[in-house]
């Protein structure tokens, strides 16, 4: 837009004084403010109206409006504002868990953290759930489940969440084989995995997925954290298939369930490191990380990347439009205007 030549933008069509201020709200929404954190609705309104105030003194139109007998914000602009309300509104609201908050894991594991300690066990686990966006109760338990055998089961004793049962791997070529088999078998040379999902909230149980390895990024292969999941299992209870998937060992040798408590303590802290929170000062902001932020990270993984509304119903295993209302991290969606205006300064004819 070549803003640095012009930015009190008085000789540049109207449309594009309108994007620059929609591009600014979307800016202060992801919490790119003096302070790194989110900004409400409100006040993103009075910083783009002293925005608009301080442009008027250069050029004769408010741009965030379409003209100035509207009595409401131009459309683009109202949609920005009106998306960060709806998120202020929602019920129980979450943060998406991001692979950023992953590495930050990964790494305290890769230097110290035991493999099959609560970090290394959900270093894999969140991996996992940022392919598939599972529910807590598809792979782990609610803080009273802790100890092994208090695990919640459907009305025929069946674990709610991932069993050995519901695991298969296949190597080269799509070769099938038994867990015993791929237990044995290098990481590398699996090519597939397939997790039956036996219990949906969508009611579509023993629905299946396939997931391919990850050769451009070996390291997030959600085929390599299935293998480490599964080993980290049969290392410490064996073979047996009435214990669901998601456990790990504690300082004092005992294995315990992963439990709620347990996922969102951790994410809390990683999102203290990353983003740069005070456990004390932001302690509200930092209460919005828990289990349900893999299933709204995964959506919003694949929305940012141009995953179509039914891919991601289908994906995630959405019957409705739930969806919709994860759909709320504008940063990438920002990066994505930006280029499309830059894009526009080059066909000026086409708006």
């Amino acid at each position: 837009m070549k803003l640095h030549d012009n930015w009190v933008m008085e000789h540049v069509p109207h449309e594009q004084r309108i994007w620059t201020l929609t591009l600014y709200a979307a800016h202060l929404a992801t919490g790119s403010t003096l302070m790194c954190k989110s900004i409400c609705a409100a006040t993103i309104e009075t910083y783009v109206w002293d925005t608009a105030k301080f442009l008027r003194l250069f050029i004769d139109r408010d741009p965030r409006k379409v003209n100035d007998l509207d009595g409401k914000l131009a459309p683009p602009l109202r949609a920005v504002i009106d998306m960060v309300k709806r998120v202020e509104n929602m019920r129980d609201l979450r943060e998406p868990f991001t692979w950023e908050m992953w590495e930050a894991l990964n790494t305290s594991v890769e230097h110290g953290a035991h493999l099959d300690s609560l970090n290394g066990a959900l270093c894999n686990w969140f991996g996992k759930g940022l392919y598939s966006g599972p529910r807590l109760s598809e792979w782990a338990q609610h803080d009273p489940q802790a100890l092994l055998g208090s695990h919640l089961c459907d009305k025929l004793g069946v674990p709610l969440a991932f069993t050995l049962a519901d695991l298969e791997f296949r190597g080269p070529r799509n070769t099938r084989m038994t867990l015993q088999q791929a237990f044995n078998m290098p990481e590398a040379q699996l090519e597939r995995a397939i997790v039956c999902f036996s219990h949906q909230k969508n009611g579509e149980h023993g629905e299946k997925r396939h997931f391919t390895k990850n050769t451009g990024r070996p390291d997030r292969c959600c085929v390599r954290f299935l293998y480490c999941i599964f080993h980290r299992y049969v290392r410490l209870l064996g073979w047996s298939t009435s214990q669901p998937l998601s456990v790990y060992k504690t300082t004092d040798g005992t294995v315990k369930n992963i439990v709620a408590n347990d996922i969102a303590t951790v994410m809390r802290a990683l999102a203290c490191q990353v983003y740069n929170l005070d456990p004390v000062k932001d302690k509200e902001a930092v209460q919005h990380w828990s289990s349900h932020s893999l299933r709204v990270g995964a959506c919003v993984i694949l929305h940012t990347m141009g995953f179509s509304g039914p891919q991601i119903q289908f994906i995630l295993r959405w019957k409705s439009q739930a969806f919709m209302s994860y759909l709320r991290n504008l940063a990438i969606l920002s990066d994505s205007q930006n280029r499309a205006m830059a894009d526009l300064a080059t066909m000026p004819n086409i708006i």
